[in-house]
């Protein structure tokens, strides 16, 4: 895949019901799962979209990365719900886009993983996701 062309959206926004915080903002070794995401998808994208209802904390968190980055925010689409909701609000965004769609909670994800899911897009395909190994599961973040 091209990566010039490539555009990453974070999706940002939930309800946090079961975690009882936002979980853009929560800290592992000091930094915000949205900071290590970020970090994850810059080396890879010419853009990089939080999409999302942000809360105070999230906004914190995204203030301090626009000293380094120029990120773009993008609301949910209010006709959906879930990750669904962002994901139409990113592709109505950026139709042409080729969009690496990422959740915001994803620590462990590396950036030489996600190289490869972009190695692997069939450009005649409209996506590309992740099988769990050993599973009959696709894995759509």
């Amino acid at each position: 895949m091209n990566r010039s062309k490539t555009s990453a959206a974070l999706l940002v926004g939930g309800q946090s019901t079961r975690m009882g915080a936002p979980k853009s903002a929560l800290l592992i070794d000091g930094r915000a799962l949205l900071e290590i995401a970020v970090a994850q998808v810059a080396p890879l994208a010419n853009r990089i979209a939080l999409v999302g209802r942000m809360d105070e904390s999230t906004r914190a968190v995204k203030d301090r990365l626009a000293k380094a980055l120029d990120t773009a925010t993008l609301e949910d689409d209010p006709a959906f719900k879930g990750p669904l909701a962002g994901i139409v609000s990113v592709m109505e965004s950026a139709p042409d886009a080729n969009w690496l769609v990422l959740s915001c909670d994803m620590p462990t994800m590396s950036t030489d993983a996600l190289r490869w899911l972009l190695d692997q897009h069939d450009p005649a395909s409209p996506a590309t996701v992740g099988a769990l190994v050993g599973r009959d599961e696709i894995e759509p973040f």
